[in-house]
């Protein structure tokens, strides 16, 4: 899922904003056309249900669960994002837990990977007690050694 998205991702970017065919998907990727086309196949189908759900009647499961319940922020796209982004956030938590906590809590801020609002260094220096341009070193020696350190871990979300 993350490699066809990245990949009509960056088709996308490369071609004006146009949406890939199966073929050139194929190409991008360097897999087979079948392949590609079980994939987007599998994509398509999935559906998520509520485990509160019942699995009691046949036509409880016929009608998909995005066509009884009306809510347009839970699209395929939107759904397939957040989870990215909440992926995302865990393998960061992770990749950053042997850290100082508070150098860890500062980069995370920074980014918005805290509570989802991007921190200025001036707002991080009133928070932590601390000049912006030592918040800016903490930020930039924290990135730095994700960029060396934990570049295996995090290259899956690069796009």
């Amino acid at each position: 899922m993350i490699q066809i998205r990245k990949a009509r991702y960056r088709y996308a970017v490369e071609n004006q904003g146009h949406a890939p065919s199966e073929t050139q998907l194929a190409d991008l990727l360097q897999w087979r056309a079948a392949r590609v086309d079980a994939a987007l196949r599998g994509l398509s189908s999935v559906a998520c249900e509520s485990l509160d759900t019942t699995a009691t009647g046949a036509s409880d499961h016929q009608t998909p669960l995005g066509d009884r319940v009306a809510d347009v922020q839970h699209t395929d796209g939107a759904t397939e994002t957040e989870l990215y982004h909440q992926q995302l956030h865990a393998t960061l938590r992770k990749a950053l837990r042997e850290r100082d906590p508070q150098r860890a809590q500062i980069t995370r801020l920074k980014y918005g990977l805290e509570d989802g609002k991007e921190w200025t260094y001036p707002q991080l220096a009133r928070r932590f007690n601390m000049t912006a341009n030592g918040a800016k070193g903490i930020v930039r020696t924290e990135v730095a050694f994700l960029r060396r350190r934990k570049q295996q871990v995090l290259k899956q979300f690069v796009l």
